[in-house]
């Protein structure tokens, strides 16, 4: 009897063994896989950053003409009226047109988010620093919002200063009408130049502060992922896709 009752008791124990064995085992695998994947998402976030940098940066060129015209504008609307009117419409037509378009790459991120895999992360600094990127975005929306507004303002100073009738072609770039009215540019219209300029200089001072934060998370994220994990291909950024494809189409 008793030695009927070790057995069972043995062959019960190894039972629960196993059965305890293989929940561990696939608890095991399935951590894997999850850590698979948050590495994988860390790849094609690391990519998108690299592409936001890249963005980025034309963002800041783009604004930076911008705010070449606008003090050349302020500061000689006097001499083109007498001598180079069309100068005028073209700066304006530039200022009213000019803006740029904060691309929101969040898909990755939330999916890694959705699908649980941040606790994964071992390094809770990126976990902030990722959290820190993607939520800061609406206030970029917000303040290329506020730059439309301001182009809608100078837009409306130019339509009422020229005559559309008669287009000029400021290098394949853009048109601008021939500037019509008999009086300069008015103070309202100088002071719409002015709140441009200082929104473009505003939205590059975010930008560059967004530069350096997310070349900081690209070490982070270098940091966190496996040294022999291969980086993804790096994508081109909006200057360089539509760069190639000028010249594909350029017969």
């Amino acid at each position: 009897m008793n030695k009927l009752l070790v057995k069972y008791s043995i062959e019960f124990v190894v039972v629960v063994l196993g059965i305890g064995l293989s929940f561990y085992v696939d608890d095991l695998r399935q951590h894997e896989y999850d850590v698979e994947l948050k590495n994988r998402s860390l790849l094609r976030i690391r990519a998108n950053i690299h592409s936001d940098i890249q963005d980025a940066k034309w963002n800041i060129h783009l604004h930076r003409t911008v705010i070449s015209s606008c003090n050349k504008l302020l500061s000689k609307h006097a001499h083109y009226f007498d001598h180079a009117r069309d100068s005028l419409s073209k700066h304006l037509r530039y200022q009213s047109i000019v803006n740029s378009t904060f691309l929101d790459n969040t898909e990755e991120y939330e999916m890694l988010k959705n699908a649980g895999l941040m606790r994964l992360i071992e390094s809770d600094s990126l976990v902030v620093e990722l959290q820190t990127k993607y939520s800061i975005h609406d206030f970029y929306k917000n303040v290329e919002a506020d730059i439309n507004r301001i182009n809608n303002e100078i837009e409306e100073c130019y339509c009422g200063l020229t005559d559309l009738s008669l287009i000029h072609e400021s290098r394949g770039h853009f048109n601008y009408g021939k500037y019509n009215s008999k009086q300069p540019v008015p103070p309202a219209c100088l002071n719409w130049i002015w709140v441009k300029k200082k929104a473009s200089q505003r939205y590059i001072a975010l930008v560059e502060d967004g530069i350096k934060r997310d070349k900081g998370l690209l070490q982070a994220i270098d940091f966190e992922l496996p040294p022999d994990m291969t980086p993804l291909e790096e994508k081109d950024s909006f200057e360089e896709q539509f760069n190639q494809s000028n010249k594909e189409s350029t017969p």
